[in-house]
């Protein structure tokens, strides 16, 4: 055989080889098989070492470029997972090393992905859903301010009331007062 007929051939297995490993690791598929499909074609016609070496160059460039996008899409997808988890638990005890163990990330790197990806820190997020929770309590049902504290997430009611004050400008009873006030209002 010829240097350049066996460097078709390592080409193709390495072709082939490469697109097993896309279909193992979820990557992109249509994305991969198109460039590569399209090239092989390319392999046969080769002639000499320097086409070779130029074709390799850009399945290296192409390669890096899909394992970017991948691993971008990846991260986005265990921000979703997370962000689920939460919406599921925020109204139990959760910490940040919970939902970053659920996602299987450290939790320094799973903070910071997730503050990039929100544009608010984990705690923010857990924070907005709590008191969203307890401002539909207030408005729409007669619990004590105490359990809407506990229904939302807090363990400690003097918590859940300072952590409530802070986030609306105001107590859990004056909003309940105030949202009372405006639903009679508008009947």
């Amino acid at each position: 055989m010829q240097p350049v007929q066996v460097a078709r051939y390592l080409c193709i297995k390495l072709v082939d080889l490469l697109l097993d490993f896309a279909m193992e690791n979820d990557f992109n598929i249509d994305v991969a098989c198109n460039y590569q499909l399209k090239d092989c074609a390319e392999i046969i016609k080769w002639k000499n070492e320097c086409e070779i070496l130029n074709w390799l160059k850009e399945l290296y460039k192409h390669g890096m470029e899909c394992l970017s996008e991948n691993r971008g899409n990846k991260l986005n997808r265990l921000m979703l997972q997370a962000k689920e988890f939460i919406q599921e638990n925020y109204m139990k005890p959760i910490c940040l090393t919970d939902i970053a163990r659920h996602v299987h990330l450290a939790p320094n790197y799973f903070s910071t992905l997730f503050s990039k990806q929100f544009q608010k820190s984990v705690i923010e997020y857990i924070c907005t859903l709590r008191m969203e929770r307890a401002k539909e309590l207030l408005q729409e049902s007669e619990v004590k301010v105490f359990k809407v504290g506990e229904y939302a997430g807090y363990e400690n009611p003097q918590y859940f009331s300072r952590v409530f004050k802070k986030y609306m400008g105001m107590s859990p009873s004056e909003y309940r007062r105030l949202s009372q006030i405006d639903t009679s209002q508008k009947d």
